[in-house]
């Protein structure tokens, strides 16, 4: 093989290395993925990663962040890099990460082995003997009388030729087994963001608390403290709720501020 082939070859492994990295089919981490917002985020470079505990993950809740994603499988062991990697291509800058060992699996498996086929020469040899004899008659007629001439040629010639053959017997494939044992491990992982505006209201300066639902699900956010008012937008228990006013006008709501929008929310429902 010349240099350039071998660079070639190189070349040609180090894209299809880094192409099989870069695909999210082949990441375990998007296998149990579930995502929770389809949004699509601008892909980072830097993924700060922490151990995933509840006190952590409350932590960056209040902090303002937000649920993008959650991972959970069985595997064998895989490097922290996948993790990462899943991370950048999300958009999210902040992940929790746990693993755990649960067991392994033992047992045999078959082994198959190619045993090359065997080289016959088969060498043929031949020979032949050839034997000749040639006569030759000639006149000629003149004015003046005629002319009668002969001639004979004898001879002979050999002939021996040898040829050998390679015949390849085709492979023929042996099995065996082996003994395996394999180690598993449960994989989490919680992937945040830094909550962004739906509403294009800032949030305001003066409020009475930062909260949340207290209750797993969504509740509605409303132009007006009534329960027949129209719907702004749903409330998840995720997104931070900024308390302006509790019981307003004497009422069942609180006036808010969420994820870009002002309105009225159950004070009831909130955390106190």
């Amino acid at each position: 093989m010349n240099l350039k082939s071998l660079k070639t070859l190189v070349i040609f492994l180090t894209l299809t290395s880094c192409g099989a990295y870069l695909n999210n089919k082949v990441n375990p981490y998007h296998f149990g993925m579930t995502v929770f917002n389809s949004n699509k985020l601008k892909k980072i470079k830097e993924v700060k990663i922490y151990d995933y505990t509840e006190n952590n993950l409350n932590y960056f809740l209040k902090q303002g962040y937000r649920v993008k994603a959650k991972s959970a499988f069985r595997e064998r062991y895989v490097h922290m890099d996948w993790a990462e990697l899943a991370s950048k291509q999300l958009g999210t800058p902040i992940m929790l990460l746990k693993n755990e060992y649960v067991g392994s699996v033992s047992g045999r498996r078959a082994l198959a082995f190619r045993i090359p086929g065997e080289k016959y020469v088969v060498t043929s040899n031949t020979n032949a003997n050839l034997n000749y004899n040639s006569n030759t008659d000639a006149f000629a007629i003149g004015t003046n009388g005629y002319a009668i001439g002969s001639s004979s040629t004898t001879g002979n010639a050999n002939y021996n030729s040898t040829t050998k053959t390679t015949i390849h017997a085709p492979d023929r494939y042996g099995y065996t087994s082996v003994p395996y044992k394999n180690h598993y491990y449960d994989y989490y992982a919680v992937f945040l963001v830094k909550e962004y505006r739906e509403g294009d209201k800032k949030a305001p300066k003066k409020f009475l608390t930062k909260s949340r639902l207290k209750y797993s699900g969504d509740t509605s956010l409303k132009e007006k403290p009534e329960f027949e008012s129209a719907t702004i937008k749903n409330v998840n228990d995720k997104q931070v709720i900024y308390v302006i006013k509790r019981n307003v006008s004497n009422s069942d709501y609180s006036k808010v501020y969420v994820n870009g929008h002002y309105g009225y929310i159950i004070d009831k429902l909130i955390e106190q």
